[in-house]
């Protein structure tokens, strides 16, 4: 049976009917990647295209959390979260939340009973104890994380920067009407690719080499060898991945030792100052391999 089958089969025994909305042009890449962007971040657009085709929204709300954003009042019918990521927020529990309207969460509900995947106790305890640091976690997440996206913009050896909070962003006025916070996510690209990558990582004090994100430690990686490491240097170039891009998923430290910690790694890449381009930055998952040559213990 293909994903795709055993997804169909999972869907009759949820009783949900789904319907795939008109794709993009895949023939014309620069087209798919402006349709990608344009849609991907607005949710209350993206809720109104799918409820007029009959269609159930659901919006992964990892990344942004609930302190920053609410997708049920933007018209989402269902929010998931991955609870390994910000709720729980310490690296040491797995779990996923689903929220929404009672009469869609209990279809779930059911279905989990039949196949399994209870949550276990102790997961279920470490995340409930996560989530009462939530705000206060993601609060200086927030601010520590526009402020490294300050520096590095300004820094003559970083190509790019992904983060919605910055003003130039092409995302900034869709993220600054949905969200009351811009998130701890930022990606940047430096150039000379995964040379120029390796010599930034191990020069890195504070920041470790994971591929995991939204924890207390500050983690950072490059895509090439976690999110999408499956995908061949061509595959990613499609995508929008150069091999120099950079997750760095912004923890709970004093905001000036980061950026400290950033200063002092960046001295080993390169020299000059590349032009500079900002885009909101969407690598999703987390990996399964992570780079550990460069990993270096705050």
């Amino acid at each position: 049976m293909s994903p795709s089958e055993a997804l169909a089969v999972r869907l009759r025994l949820l009783a949900v009917r789904a319907r795939r909305l008109p794709p993009p042009d895949h023939r014309n890449p620069e087209a798919f990647h402006e349709a990608r962007d344009e849609l991907g971040a607005d949710i209350e657009r993206l809720a109104r295209a799918g409820h007029e085709r009959g269609a159930l929204v659901v919006s992964d709300n990892t990344f942004a959390t609930p302190v920053n954003c609410n997708p049920i009042e933007l018209g989402a019918d269902l929010v998931v979260h991955s609870a390994t990521k910000y709720l729980g927020g310490h690296e040491d529990a797995m779990g996923g939340v689903l929220c929404g309207k009672r009469a869609l969460v209990e279809r779930v509900f059911r279905y989990r009973e039949i196949t399994g995947a209870s949550l276990a106790p102790d997961a279920a305890y470490l995340l409930l104890r996560g989530m009462k640091t939530l705000a206060l976690r993601v609060r200086q997440q927030n601010a520590s994380a526009l402020a490294v996206a300050r520096f590095l913009r300004e820094h003559p050896a970083v190509a790019s920067v992904h983060y919605p909070g910055l003003e130039d962003d092409p995302g900034h006025e869709i993220a600054r009407r949905q969200m009351r916070g811009f998130g701890g996510l930022v990606s940047f690209q430096l150039p000379g690719g995964l040379d120029a990558v390796g010599q930034f990582l191990r020069r890195l004090r504070i920041a470790q080499c994971a591929p995991s994100l939204g924890g207390v430690q500050t983690f950072v990686g490059p895509p090439a060898t976690t999110s999408h490491v499956e995908c061949t240097p061509e595959q990613r170039a499609q995508l929008g991945i150069p091999e120099g891009l950079l997750r760095y998923s912004v923890g709970i430290e004093d905001t000036e030792d980061l950026i400290d910690d950033l200063s002092h790694a960046l001295r080993a890449v390169g020299r000059g100052s590349p032009a500079r381009s900002h885009a909101v930055g969407r690598q999703r998952g987390n990996g399964r391999t992570g780079l550990h040559a460069g990993r270096r213990r705050g």
